[in-house]
């Protein structure tokens, strides 16, 4: 019997031996199947396994580390996505050459624990507490000052009193929307390009872009980079802020967990505005930002947000790929390839997502 190859191609330990164990008692779908566990490096020209490579029909893999090598397989029908981004190959030319499927169901639960953890943290002044704590200083006015101003000493809020605003409901933005609501109690709005106010879950309402920057005390990226959400807030940042902003007390804090690329860095600068500037007739659009991803990744050291006060910078950690999420969507997926079925978290080629 001719043995075919399923390439895994990851930098996620323990992955293939996470496959394998739930693929156990399923042998009927990998008769004539083997699994092959290599590096990028292997699958070019002259590596160990180009061959493999070559001849493989099905493919799971971090997209980045095989997607200039995607143009040579030229048996590939099905590659499984082990993010839930797939930009890099997006870029290719290949669209609709072979089945493409990503990460999904399973970021909800962490990207809102990161989102609610960095709003709880922000409104307890946890992160500014920190500094007394490493002087040794008993001071409670730190968490409760007495004065306000719209980017610096702020009073806590109850979560309960405020209004979120998610760019983007999917798989994502929902979970948030569901923790938003029932967890803390607060108004849930969507943004809605296009004017729809179908009813979903969880959101109270549905507002245009306008409405969302000018109403949400939180705002919440998880929108894909797709050529309808790139640089989505430059055009509103440029335009000024002062119209519908200058009479808030307090600006928004803008969280981006999605994509880089909603906005560039020159406009979230400004819309943070300068701190040293500041006075009663001007404010920022937002009053911080907490951010997850950039538009170039690792964010280069000679960017003005690592040292931005008013900036908290993490390398896209807000949801990690679990070995065992991925195992769990493929093997899910698997067997739905070889009985034909409609399949999971399949890409649209024109969408990119």
């Amino acid at each position: 019997m001719e043995i075919s190859r399923i390439i895994v191609c990851s930098k996620i330990k323990g992955l293939v031996p996470c496959i394998e164990q739930k693929l156990e008692g399923m042998e009927v779908f990998l008769s004539g199947y083997v699994f092959v566990n290599c590096t990028s490096e292997e699958l070019k020209e002259g590596g160990k396994h180009r061959t493999d490579w070559q001849q493989a029909e099905i493919v799971v893999a971090d997209p980045n580390l095989v997607a200039p090598l995607l143009n040579s397989a030229k048996n590939l029908k099905w590659l499984s996505s082990t993010w839930a981004g797939v930009n890099s190959i997006m870029t290719q030319d290949l669209k609709g050459n072979f089945l493409l499927t990503r990460l999904g169901g399973c970021f909800g639960e962490l990207v809102s624990e990161y989102v609610f953890g960095h709003i709880l943290a922000i409104e307890r002044r946890l992160f500014v507490g920190l500094d007394d704590q490493k002087q040794r200083v008993w001071n409670p006015e730190t968490y409760f000052p007495l004065t306000e101003s719209p980017t610096g000493n702020q009073r806590p809020r109850k979560l309960s009193s405020l209004t979120i605003g998610l760019l983007g409901c999917g798989d994502i933005g929902s979970v948030v929307a569901r923790t938003a609501k029932l967890g803390f109690g607060m108004n849930v709005c969507v943004y809605s390009g296009r004017g729809n106010s179908r009813s979903k879950p969880h959101v109270d309402s549905f507002l245009d872009l306008e409405g969302i920057m000018s109403h949400c005390d939180y705002i919440v990226n998880t929108l894909p980079s797709t050529p309808s959400t790139v640089g989505l807030l430059n055009d509103y940042i440029k335009r000024g802020h002062d119209v519908n902003n200058k009479k808030r007390k307090r600006p928004p804090v803008f969280i981006n967990v999605g994509r880089g690329d909603v906005i560039d860095e020159i406009c979230l600068l400004d819309a943070l505005g300068d701190q040293t500037t500041l006075n009663g007739l001007t404010q920022p659009i937002f009053s911080a930002a907490v951010l997850d991803v950039f538009p170039e990744e690792p964010l280069p050291k000679t960017s003005l947000l690592w040292s931005h006060p008013r900036v908290f910078v993490t390398p896209h950690v807000s949801a990690p790929s679990l070995r065992e999420d991925v195992a769990k969507n493929f093997v899910g997926n698997l067997v739905k390839f070889f009985n034909g079925e409609e399949m999971s978290f399949v890409v649209d080629w024109k969408k990119g997502y």
